[in-house]
């Protein structure tokens, strides 16, 4: 595919873009003379995640974690760090993710290299609505597996959520997962299996009413593991929506919301497996994490499944004004002075522990979707002269000798938009933009800026023109090739970064990608007969 020589870009009326987050100095630099660092992952409570290359094994992506600053500075961090190495170090099961190094920056600060899961974490697959009941029973299957290797070692995950289950092979007859951070897991050793106190940590969400005292056992990960289970049937967590004092009432009474009003499809069998593993007490719980997510697998493997779809769902009662004054019903009164007591004493510990309760809401899709939507305009020629009218085109395209194209991408949000050709052979080269990186408001991208993409007849197969719409700006694809310079076979950062990850929605002669994190990646075929 050629490009023709770009134009100028017309003025745009957009909104003056907003000056770019500052760029972290670690970036592009290398850890122990082989990691060298390629984008920043995440930042949490405990330490900052990059992705780098590893130039001692072929340039290998692995994940490095540094401790922060702050948290260096505090012991508890420390030791936890220092578990979060002996913890991975202990286990070897596929379930679990790898650590390959650990070691010190010049200052003293601790870093590990962890395996890069080539994935998608369970929250960006979990759907509103639940997930089919045969895909729950295999995650959950697999999870319960890889976990049940970790309590055999005396290892407590304690941060058990849908961001730290990583999916690979996503939707795939092959669908696996990976365990990963476990940055506050608490290590129990062989001969002492006695709960432990320490410090509060965790998401409020997914934690174990003990945790909240600071005492984690191994069947508190079995109510993580329950709460993930009914989101992933549901589509939401049991809590969402409800305030903090009724979720404690929920976790000592359990009074959890029924599976089978969000979800009809839903074997009843199945709930009762889930109010087990949600019980208040730890010994109340299944025995084992294995045992409950055998449980739960069968119990949605289930044929018997018809009889739960005659189950009505009862509306909600319309809201009733609340009194000005609470009123504790007759012979409740103790009960209500414990709830009310319990939410002033968890006020004080969220307060306290804020930064490492890390409290989940559904983010509204304003605040983090990133949308483009984009339309194919064709134009026939014939001995270099145009050959009837251009039409428009949504989706793939297939493309005769010496057809030409116009892309044409509308770009929601500020962000950096790429547009990268990747030729049959997998060679890459830029299209977009031609210089520099530049931040781009709402507003309309022409591709080329002048004239039509043509197809060389003596260059035929299947290329790709992938779209990449980002909040931050991305180095590795800004160093490819441009204008007319030849395509070359990119790196494995550019590979990495170029993972399809939108949904799209077709219409109106143009089609609409969407996604939930900073990148939305889009790829769309050229194919060339």
């Amino acid at each position: 595919m050629l490009p023709q020589p770009p134009s100028p870009d017309p003025p745009s009326d957009a909104e003056p873009p907003r000056p770019p987050a500052p760029p972290d100095p670690r970036l592009a630099s290398t850890l122990a003379g082989r990691y060298r660092l390629l984008e920043v992952i995440s930042v949490g409570g405990f330490g900052t995640i990059y992705l780098a290359a590893d130039e001692q094994l072929n340039q290998r992506l692995v994940v490095v974690k540094i401790l922060l600053e702050k948290a260096a500075a505090d012991e508890w961090f420390q030791r936890k760090f220092q578990q979060e190495i002996e913890a991975l170090t202990r286990l070897n099961h596929p379930g679990v993710v790898q650590v390959f190094d650990a070691g010190t920056l010049p200052e003293g600060t601790p870093f590990l290299v962890m395996q890069w899961i080539d994935g998608v974490t369970l929250r960006q697959v979990i759907k509103l609505g639940g997930l089919p009941l045969e895909r729950v029973a295999r995650l959950i299957r697999l999870c319960g597996q890889a976990l049940a290797a970790a309590h055999a070692q005396g290892i407590i995950h304690r941060d058990l959520k849908p961001e730290n289950i990583m999916v690979r092979a996503p939707g795939t007859r092959d669908e696996e997962i990976t365990l990963i951070d476990f940055g506050i897991a608490t290590i129990q050793t062989t001969l002492d299996r006695t709960p432990a106190k320490t410090k509060v940590a965790g998401t409020f969400t997914y934690m174990a009413p003990e945790q909240f005292d600071g005492q984690p056992v191994a069947a508190s990960d079995i109510y993580s593991l329950g709460i993930i289970a009914f989101e992933m049937l549901a589509g939401v967590p049991p809590s969402q929506g409800k305030p903090m004092f009724e979720v404690m009432l929920m976790q000592r009474e359990g009074t959890w919301p029924k599976i089978a009003a969000l979800r009809p499809s839903a074997p009843l069998q199945a709930q009762e497996v889930l109010l087990r593993a949600l019980a208040f007490q730890p010994s109340d719980r299944w025995p084992t994490i294995r045992e409950f997510s055998d449980a739960l697998a069968q119990a949605l493997e289930s044929p018997e499944r018809e009889a739960t779809m005659v189950a009505p769902i009862v509306p909600p009662e319309p809201e009733r004004p609340t009194p000005p004054v609470p009123v504790p019903p007759p012979g409740g009164r103790l009960r209500w002075l414990v709830v009310a007591a319990a939410s002033l004493v968890l006020a004080g510990l969220s307060w306290t522990f804020w930064p490492l309760l890390k409290p989940v809401d559904t983010p509204r899709p304003a605040d983090t979707a990133r949308t483009l939507a984009y339309s194919l305009q064709v134009q026939r020629y014939r001995n270099g002269q145009p050959f009837g009218q251009p039409y428009p085109l949504a989706e793939q395209v297939v493309f005769a000798d010496e057809d030409g194209i116009v892309l044409q991408v509308e770009l929601a949000g500020h962000g950096y938009f790429y547009a990268v050709n990747e030729t049959a052979d997998g060679r890459m080269k830029l299209l977009y933009p031609q210089e520099g990186h530049p931040l781009q408001g709402a507003g309309t991208v022409r591709l080329p800026a002048s004239g039509d993409i043509w197809f060389d007849p003596r260059d035929r197969g299947e290329e790709r023109l992938w779209l990449v719409w980002s909040k931050l700006p991305l180095d590795d694809l800004a160093a490819l090739p441009r204008r007319n310079t030849a395509a070359v076979a990119p790196p494995a950062a550019v590979k990495y970064l170029l993972i399809p990850n939108a949904q799209k929605a077709v219409g109106a002669g143009r089609t609409v990608v969407s996604t939930g994190g900073n990148r939305l990646v889009w790829v769309i075929p050229l194919k060339h007969q």
